[in-house]
């Protein structure tokens, strides 16, 4: 019984966790983006950016 109830704790654990980690991601790629739209004059740099940003993500999510 209570093998069931510890599952059920780390199963909203692991839900609140992963809610909390895309929240606190979207809110940090919104700021940064904002940020460099604001300081890089050239796209192509923004662009670069952008790149190099999804692909770190991309290495680190796996």
């Amino acid at each position: 019984m209570s093998n069931i109830i510890f599952r059920g704790i780390e199963s909203w654990y692991l839900n609140l966790k992963l809610t909390l980690d895309l929240t606190a991601e979207i809110c940090a790629i919104i700021y940064i983006f904002v940020l460099v739209l604001i300081k890089v004059p050239n796209i192509y740099y923004f662009t670069g950016f952008i790149a190099l940003f999804v692909i770190i993500i991309l290495f680190f999510s796996k």
